[in-house]
């Protein structure tokens, strides 16, 4: 509706006129809300390809060592959960991990007390064992996840922050110390983020781990409305006045 139909329709005067005014500016000031920041997502759904990930040993992963050397991945195309998934299987007393590629890796300090989540299968397990680790900054992070049913998928989702629970442990210089870390281990190690691995190697012993549906994703951010100061509202009230007196002048 124009400023003139609007006018027409207040019926004219100085009062209506007036509430015209500051309707108009009403709807000026309305536009300073600022949407709901939505969270960023980095992910692998493995439905084409296996998306640049690799496999490695280590002689030991739980540890701030290098790998020793690579490992044998496999993409298929139908049967994960749903569509494609990546699987390895682990023939050496070595342990085996899923190493993610570079578009997981960087500066990722926005994605503090966000999630990691993925999906997996195993063929044989020991209760319990490492799910996921997260290196950077000179630091090794662990986390543990629970016994998942052998030859079934089981989702995980890991908190980005050890604010309410401890999901993820520093492992000290000596290789066999874990601590819990703190936020500002996590963060350190997420700014300067230079592998993200997954645990492929659940026995001592031959087994096939798979993966699926790998999210990275950062924490949203509630709704924010910006007020204007007292001057820009004031000035956008009189912007309604002239601007209705302006369109009465070419009525007339």
């Amino acid at each position: 509706m124009t400023l003139v139909k609007l006018i027409n329709f207040a019926g004219g005067g100085k009062k209506n006129l007036l509430k015209l005014a500051i309707a108009s500016s009403a709807i000026a000031v309305s536009t300073f809300v600022i949407a709901p920041v939505q969270a960023a997502t980095v992910s692998s759904t493995f439905d084409t390809d296996a998306e640049g990930w690799t496999t490695v040993y280590y002689q030991n992963s739980a540890s701030n060592n290098p790998p020793s050397s690579p490992a044998n991945l496999t993409h298929f195309a139908t049967g994960g959960n749903p569509g494609g998934y990546i699987s390895a299987s682990d023939f050496s007393a070595n342990d085996l991990t899923f190493i993610a590629p570079s578009k997981f890796l960087g500066d990722k300090s926005t994605f503090l007390n966000g999630s990691l989540s993925f999906d997996l299968t195993t063929s044989f397990i020991i209760p319990g064992g490492y799910g996921a680790f997260l290196r950077g900054a000179g630091l090794t992070l662990a986390s543990f996840i629970s016994t998942p049913n052998p030859n079934q998928w089981e989702t995980y989702s890991l908190a980005l922050s050890n604010t309410n629970q401890n999901t993820w442990f520093n492992i000290l210089p000596d290789n066999s110390t874990f601590v819990p870390a703190t936020n500002a281990e996590i963060q350190v190690v997420l700014a300067n983020l230079t592998s993200l691995e997954f645990n492929g190697d659940f026995q001592f012993g031959t087994d096939t781990t798979t993966i699926d549906n790998v999210f990275l994703v950062s924490p949203s951010s509630p709704p924010v409305s910006s007020v204007p100061e007292p001057s820009s509202i004031l000035g956008l009230l009189s912007l309604g006045v002239l601007g209705i007196g302006a369109a009465l002048k070419r009525k007339l």
